[in-house]
């Protein structure tokens, strides 16, 4: 039995170090940094009523002009996403990237359309009671350990 413990505590303590990092760790996403603030911008595959909580509440929304400057700014690192700015009767108003970080061209997509749209990530905070419960399970096979060390 004594043997088994030691795998056991490894395990505990291994997951939860996994589980700390994948909840912290963000997803893959690019930085890039339009006007004096640097962002964390990803791609959400969806269409624009699906999305539209979202899509509005992008740093760009309603401004045509930081559209097109994150466009620009993220040069195609996430491929070509759709910076979408504004919708009209079913038509989405994006820019995106086309010329190697010097363009971005303007166009419209119907609002049913699945596209890559880009979109601000948003940092992930842990939880601080799951946080504090993993440290209390940690804590626990630690003291659970040492008890029978004792034995």
């Amino acid at each position: 039995m004594r043997k088994g413990l030691p795998g056991v505590l490894s395990v505990v303590v291994s997951g939860l170090v996994i589980g700390t990092i994948a909840r912290i760790a963000p997803a893959a996403a690019v930085e890039v940094t339009v006007e004096n603030t640097q962002y964390n911008v990803t791609e959400e595959s969806s269409d624009f009523n699906d999305s539209t909580n979202s899509l509005e509440a992008q740093p760009w929304w309603g401004h045509s002009a930081l559209a097109a400057e994150f466009a620009i700014a993220l040069d195609n690192q996430l491929g070509e996403p759709y910076f979408a700015f504004d919708e009209l009767d079913g038509s989405v108003k994006t820019y995106v990237e086309n010329s190697e970080g010097t363009q971005a061209s303007l166009t419209s997509i119907s609002d049913t359309e699945v596209v890559d749209y880009a979109v601000v990530q948003t940092p992930t905070v842990p939880e601080p009671m799951s946080t504090a419960g993993e440290v209390l399970a940690a804590g626990l096979a630690v003291a659970l350990h040492r008890r029978r060390r004792k034995v």
